[in-house]
């Protein structure tokens, strides 16, 4: 898979291609469900302490909106406005099932959720859509693919700054530079053609 060709609003209302995005280096782009999803501020906080991270969060919201839940939940990160969800669709990301959204794995983290004052809200957003991390080397190449089983199951840090540094590697001509990748559809990493 390779990145699409389109311009991108975030939510300060600047405009960038994905070639000026990759052009400084590998690129995480990390999906959210909607803005009132408590495993969507989860995924967010999980990344406030790593602003080092080449990161960009996807939302199907507006600007001013998007703008608002990312000073909110105090994140250094940019967040790239796609209320039509048309980069969800390019990149395959599906509407999730009843048990997706809210089977009893989704329910138990959700109370754990609850606990750390996270209620859900009227979603900002389809509140059926599926998350996902994509890490996108230098040559606009999808070298780590993780779609999310269901709404709870978000990416550490740690993932995500692997999967960036891995990209590094490859840009430099490492085994997987002809455009391989890997997919973390979380039940483990494993390669996915070479």
């Amino acid at each position: 898979m390779t990145l699409p060709e389109t311009t991108v609003v975030f939510s300060s209302g600047d405009r960038t291609t994905f070639e000026d995005l990759i052009a400084s280096g590998p690129l995480a782009l990390i999906f959210l469900r909607h803005l009132n999803c408590p495993f969507c501020a989860d995924q967010v906080e999980r990344l406030r302490d790593h602003a080092d991270l080449h990161a960009i969060f996807v939302g199907m919201v507006d600007r001013l909106d998007a703008d608002a839940f990312m000073r909110k939940l105090r994140s250094q990160h940019r967040m790239i406005c796609d209320p039509e969800a048309k980069l969800y669709n390019a990149f395959g990301l599906s509407r999730g099932t009843i048990g997706q959204l809210i089977g009893p794995r989704v329910v138990v983290k959700g109370v754990a959720q609850m606990a750390k004052g996270r209620f859900p809200n009227v979603p900002k957003g389809d509140a059926r859509q599926m998350p996902g991390v994509f890490v996108i080397n230098q040559r606009g190449v999808v070298v780590l693919e993780h779609r999310c089983r269901d709404a709870a199951d978000n990416v550490d840090a740690s993932v995500i700054r692997e999967a960036l540094s891995r990209a590094v590697v490859q840009d430099s001509g490492g085994p997987d530079d002809q455009g391989g990748h890997q997919s973390d559809r979380g039940v483990g990493i494993g390669v996915d053609g070479v």
